[in-house]
């Protein structure tokens, strides 16, 4: 990943000509037997790299929650990086600045998730419906991820929802309520203002009213590492999906459900490891199919066997089938990393 000039420039101004790349500072960091070296390098890499990466991210997904969550997130990666100079066996941080802003998006996901996962997962139905509605559009304006008429990508800059509501906002649909705020503002939005206006349409709590409590801080940082390793599992596990035989898939998928009996495919959408075009895809399906059955989601195995043409207990037994090889191939992968 390429050094952004202002970092490198800073680097240069707090470390001098001999350490001013992020990887030369890391490898000093991690290699140097002089304790006082080691923490120089450290603050230099938190002040240059660690907190700027993070802020910025923060500041265009979870403003409200800037402060507080930077300081996890700089906590959470001091901490990884004093493991990786304590155990040399550990595999190195390869390119800081990505690492960093991956675990700050991790961050803000784990806090919306625990304290108010309705936002969140209406955040993700909008974002859904502008992927994929042709009237609409997403686009990134300045860092952030804004949504507006597809017509405006290119011809109207973003600005504040306008404060007035219409009389019949509650009784849209999701894309009429996406398109009425839209043509009331009559300019692209942000797509975190949009989901907390409808949020209060529908009754759901925003993000701004979401304190974050001192436990949840001290808690953080080991669940963020567990977090990274679960998200790295999960896709590589959506990969595996994507091999299996289109019954063997099918018997899986359409009746994925977690310990209490509910439907998960939609955390594959939320945690952005696969999309639903990818798991219509996966099951032979056109996204109409699956947008047709999706609110009924896991669906019980008679009805699976009516869509594959096979009986219960042949589904019972192509998802037995699916589940093993993909423990296997996991298996597998797990083994290929290891020295």
């Amino acid at each position: 990943m390429a050094v952004p000039l202002s970092t490198r420039l800073k680097l240069a101004l707090f470390s001098g000509p001999s350490l001013a790349t992020v990887p030369q500072l890391l490898d000093h960091y991690r290699t140097t037997p002089s304790e006082r070296e080691a923490e120089r390098s450290l603050a230099t890499l938190t002040e240059t790299v660690i907190l700027p990466t993070s802020r910025a991210v923060l500041r265009r997904q979870c403003p409200q929650e800037e402060e507080a969550l930077l300081s996890t997130v700089a906590l959470a990666i001091t901490q990884r990086l004093k493991r990786l100079r304590e155990d040399p066996a550990l595999p190195p941080v390869q390119h800081l600045e990505g690492y960093v802003a991956v675990v700050t998006r991790h961050t803000i996901d784990s806090h919306l998730r625990h304290s108010n996962p309705g936002w969140l997962h209406l955040r993700s139905r909008i974002r859904y419906r502008f992927d994929h509605d042709p009237r609409l559009a997403l686009w990134e304006e300045r860092g952030t991820l804004v949504c507006g008429r597809r017509e405006w990508r290119t011809t109207h800059a973003s600005r504040p929802l306008t404060e007035a509501q219409g009389a019949h906002d509650s009784e849209l649909s999701l894309p009429e309520l996406c398109l009425a705020l839209l043509d009331r503002t009559k300019s692209p939005v942000a797509l975190d203002e949009l989901t907390s206006r409808m949020a209060l349409l529908y009754g759901i709590q925003t993000q701004a009213e979401l304190p974050l409590g001192s436990t949840e801080l001290v808690a953080a940082p080991e669940n963020l590492e567990v977090a990274l390793a679960q998200h790295d599992y999960l896709e590589s596990l959506w990969l595996e999906i994507r091999l299996l035989p289109v019954r063997q898939a099918s018997a899986l998928l359409l009746n994925l459900r977690d310990a209490k009996g509910r439907g998960v495919l939609e955390l594959l959408l939320e945690l952005e490891i696969a999309t639903r075009g990818q798991i219509a895809t996966t099951l032979s399906w056109t996204e109409a199919e699956l947008t047709s059955v999706w609110e009924r989601l896991p669906l019980e195995d008679n009805e699976v066997a009516l869509r594959l043409g096979a009986t219960r207990q042949q589904v019972i037994n192509l998802r037995k089938v699916a589940r093993e090889r993909l423990e296997r191939r996991m298996k597998a992968r797990e083994a290929e990393k290891m020295p």
